[in-house]
């Protein structure tokens, strides 16, 4: 029992969270512009109460929606250890076509990945207020390129690495193609350094 009442306050916690961040980050108030715009007079009453209503709603499936990534996540790492080398391999002396079939039995697993960057974009969309971080991992010609898609809580960080700085990232399979995967809902682990032996070789040849 008690138990049960500490998970029920946590949940509690975790929405309330949830709709606050929606109301200060503008939601609501875009919501209520919204029905302003489209019934030509300001809103009160229902329609106030209505926008109040949905936003809840959209708070409570949101921290559903991280405890369930948060608990595939755990589930997919304790089963999960193909290498992206080998989960390309599946295209191999195959078609695309086939090598797509056996690659999506990948799709939706959970894979911790390691490597230096190779490029970093921050691709925003102004009409929807939205933004995420697009990074791409290489570590060799011989191995498959990891495209990475983060939310905009990780630009900041993402802002000050640079090329070739050593990153660990756990990620979501979106999909696997011939010569790289693309992974989503990804989180950053580890931020290394770049190797200075290679460095000093390429000033060398400078």
């Amino acid at each position: 029992m008690r138990d049960w009442l500490r998970h029920v306050w946590q949940f509690i916690i975790a929405v309330v969270r949830q709709w606050g961040v929606l109301v200060t980050g503008g939601f609501v108030v875009a919501l209520i512009g919204v029905i302003e715009h489209l019934s030509g007079r300001s809103v009160s009453g229902w329609p106030l109460w209505s926008a109040l209503i949905l936003s809840l709603i959209a708070a409570v499936f949101s921290a559903w929606r991280k405890e369930r990534q948060n608990w595939e996540r755990l589930g997919g790492l304790s089963t999960f250890s193909v290498t992206p080398k080998e989960m390309v391999s599946v295209y191999k002396g195959r078609t695309t076509a086939q090598g797509e079939i056996l690659a999506k039995n990948y799709n939706g697993k959970w894979i911790k990945v390691h490597g230096p960057v190779q490029d970093i974009r921050i691709t925003n969309f102004p009409l929807i207020w939205f933004e995420n971080v697009d990074v791409i991992l290489t570590t060799s010609i011989e191995e498959p390129g990891i495209h990475m898609t983060f939310s905009r809580r990780w630009i900041s960080r993402f802002a000050v690495l640079q090329k070739g700085d050593i990153i660990t990232v756990l990620g979501k399979i979106r999909y696997v193609s011939t010569n790289h995967i693309k992974l989503k809902w990804c989180e950053l682990l580890d931020v290394g350094t770049r190797d200075i032996k290679e460095e000093t070789r390429n000033l060398n040849r400078e």
